[in-house]
């Protein structure tokens, strides 16, 4: 199964070269920008991990006179668990949920001379997360924790509206971090 996954994900990149977005000028996530995104991973000892979010971009600003950021509000939501309770009875699941303010730079304004970077773009975010933990090991922190919220990650954009996104983070009270790959679009 990991070898089919990375022959696939080695397929997506390939053709991502051969299909690349033009993207002019402008960065690749601008004000007024709607994005929606999946996402997959593997969980915690090859659970069960999926999110999905959104996100507006609300504005811009510049860093020197060439480097443009831009900021956004997005909200993200995923589940992950796993089962060991064949083997230990032990079972584990998390549901969060946050919103959050992000930061969004896109490459070709910051390195113009390589080609290939002007469709990745690089973004990280913070805001307010509740995670709604379920374990059987330690039954005392089952519930919602309130916390805050942390995500990173990439786009790169296979056409002008769609990008492979590979994102990482962090919701509530410690127990619902991931690293995640999917697909995102932008409206």
């Amino acid at each position: 199964m990991k070898k089919i996954f990375i022959i696939l994900l080695a397929l997506i990149c390939a053709s991502g070269l051969a299909f690349a977005a033009d993207t002019g000028n402008q960065s690749l996530f601008a004000p007024g920008n709607i994005t929606a995104q999946v996402n997959l991973g593997s969980g915690f000892l090859w659970g069960l991990d999926i999110s999905g979010g959104a996100e507006y971009g609300l504005g811009s600003f510049k860093i020197t006179d060439s480097i443009p950021l831009t900021y956004g509000a997005a909200a993200r939501v995923g589940y992950s668990s796993w089962n060991l309770a064949g083997y230990s009875g032990y079972t584990y699941s998390d549901f969060a949920i946050g919103a959050l303010g992000t930061v969004h730079l896109s490459w070709k304004h910051v390195l113009p001379d390589l080609k290939w970077i002007a469709k990745v773009e690089s973004y990280v975010g913070l805001g307010l997360g509740v995670n709604f933990h379920n374990e059987t090991w330690d039954t005392s922190t089952n519930g919602p924790r309130f916390a805050f919220s942390v995500i990173e990650g990439n786009n790169w954009y296979i056409t002008p509206k769609i990008a492979i996104n590979l994102e990482g983070g962090y919701f509530g009270y410690g127990y619902s971090g991931y690293g995640r790959i999917g697909v995102l679009y932008k409206f």
